[in-house]
């Protein structure tokens, strides 16, 4: 029988004093702890924290402690903070010293109550059960070595599972177009790694991954964007990978915390959300890196720029001018930034600035620094801001800033005009006046009230070339336009640019060429 959402998946009775309470589980998670959002408060507690979360899923009701301040014992056993448990009936539980109690109105599901399900949907049902069982045998066999920080190889896991699936007998009572060995991957998978995203991780030539909800994923394979077929077995599968990926990283995702940013060990960058911002059930998008660093000579086979262009970039970085690379999300600044990177001779010391780090240096006189976000105690941030003005007293040749997006734009082209020329960022911007005009609000981010006047012209000397990436429809990245910054206008105090290469169509057509403008590269070379 399915549950809508006037029927109760369970009821939680606890004493408060000398009332007895109860609440209907209806929603998908209920919250137990002492604060204003919380279903059931808890007494004699001053502190506003969450001690668990009770989540309520198609036939299971799954218990997450998400407090180590106040103890949490189920059936006598303590409950780690970030552990879950699958409560299969009716179960008693003590917090502190409030005891409660849950009266499951569904049975838990066994294997031969979905002998009728679609041959997909039973997979997953399975999946997710074998997982849930997984979990709370692994947990007692933790507990059962007393060690807080032991961790179960993946060879004792699938001793384990085997030893589930036999007492389950699922090969026997459910229809199943998987191999055994390819089930009890996806479930330890599921259990230890990331699930379904495990084989997406291991291609090489998938730049991002975007999870919608535990059953849409998308991918970006070769710039083109489409949906996968593989998918998470249950919003609490999901959820489990984004806590597992955010506990390594040493953050924390939980209902007060609901986004995180984080990274994988192979330095892909991570973003997640969780409800309830997300309406729909966790979120999670992972932009991968390349291992191998993009050339010149690669954008020059995937028609991203001429040889012309090539030579003009090359030239221009050596002569050390100021460089900003411009384009919309995904369209190729990093990569283009890495190419333009090899120019810089080997002599020279270059200090790179990233919110997360992407940029590839080849040079052997490089420092990589990158931004730091708060801890779990909300302390320890070190933005970008801060590494821009720190790497000034580090004697550098140039500075590389992975992207403008805030006050840093100030530090950067005060950086450009004293004495670090050759200096190069991004930005995000849909054309190079756009994108001087955001360079404009971004000096006012911040919080200095400088006139228009004095912030254009620190733009104005500070920037010497605009180079606009765009990403066409069909995944093709390359260069439409690189335009140079003049100065001024004397009469109406806007930016004077000229035009240095033009694609010469603005549509995405293979056949189309870039365009130089023959009598501005001469006046841009005889003023240089």
């Amino acid at each position: 029988m399915k549950i809508g959402p006037d029927k109760p998946k369970g009821i939680i009775n606890w004493q408060d004093g000398d009332k007895r309470k109860s609440i209907r589980i209806i929603k998908d998670r209920t919250v137990i702890g002492t604060t204003q959002s919380s279903d059931i408060c808890l007494a004699n507690t001053k502190k506003p924290m969450i001690a668990m979360v009770i989540e309520s899923q198609e036939n299971a009701l799954i218990a997450t402690c998400l407090s180590d301040e106040i103890p949490i014992r189920i059936k006598g056993s303590r409950m780690n903070k970030g552990e879950s448990l699958a409560i299969a009936s009716n179960v008693n539980f003590v917090i502190g010293h409030q005891r409660f109690s849950i009266e499951k109105s569904l049975p838990f599901p066994q294997m031969e109550e979905k002998k009728d399900q679609h041959r997909l949907s039973n997979l997953d049902l399975i999946i997710s059960d074998l997982s849930t069982l997984l979990v709370r045998q692994l947990n007692y066999y933790k507990r059962s070595k007393e060690e807080n920080d032991f961790i179960v190889s993946r060879e004792k896991a699938e001793s384990i599972l085997n030893q589930i699936i036999f007492d389950q007998d699922t090969f026997t009572q459910a229809d199943l177009s998987i191999k055994k060995m390819d089930l009890i991957s996806r479930v330890l998978d599921e259990v230890l790694g990331l699930g379904p995203l495990e084989p997406l991780l291991e291609d090489q030539k998938i730049s991002e991954i975007m999870v919608n909800s535990h059953h849409q994923i998308y991918i970006e394979r070769q710039g083109k964007i489409r949906k996968s077929e593989v998918t998470f077995s249950s919003k609490q599968a999901l959820l489990s990978a984004i806590e597992r990926i955010v506990a390594k990283a040493g953050r924390r995702i939980d209902t007060l915390s609901p986004i995180v940013d984080a990274r994988l060990q192979d330095g892909s960058r991570v973003n997640a959300v969780i409800p309830p911002i997300a309406l729909k059930g966790p979120s999670l998008t992972i932009r991968r890196f390349s291992k191998d660093p993009i050339s010149m000579e690669k954008l020059l086979e995937l028609g991203s720029l001429s040889q012309t262009m090539a030579h003009f970039l090359r030239i221009s970085v050596e002569s050390k001018f100021n460089i900003l690379v411009s384009g919309g999300t995904g369209s190729g600044k990093t990569s283009l930034l890495n190419a333009l990177s090899s120019y810089i001779p080997h002599d020279e010391r270059v200090i790179t600035v990233e919110d997360a780090a992407e940029l590839q240096l080849q040079q052997p006189h490089v420092v990589s620094l990158e931004a730091r976000p708060e801890n779990i105690e909300g302390k320890g941030s070190i933005s970008i801001r801060q590494l821009v003005k720190n790497c000034l007293r580090m004697r550098p040749d140039r500075i590389i800033v992975g992207e403008c997006r805030g006050g840093e734009t100030l530090d950067m082209l005060q950086a450009m005009n004293t004495g670090h020329e050759g200096s190069m960022t991004t930005g995000h911007g849909n054309s190079p006046l756009a994108m001087l005009r955001r360079l404009e609000t971004m000096v006012l981010m911040t919080g200095i009230d400088f006139p228009l006047k004095a912030i254009r012209e620190q733009i104005a000397s500070a920037i010497h070339l605009i180079i606009q990436q765009t990403r066409f429809p069909s995944g093709r990245r390359c260069i439409t336009e690189i335009q140079w910054l003049k100065g001024l206008n004397d009469d109406s105090g806007e930016y004077d640019t000229r035009t240095l290469f033009s694609l010469s169509s603005s549509v995405d057509n293979m056949a189309a060429s870039h365009q130089p403008n023959r009598d501005h590269l001469d006046e841009f070379i005889n003023s240089a």
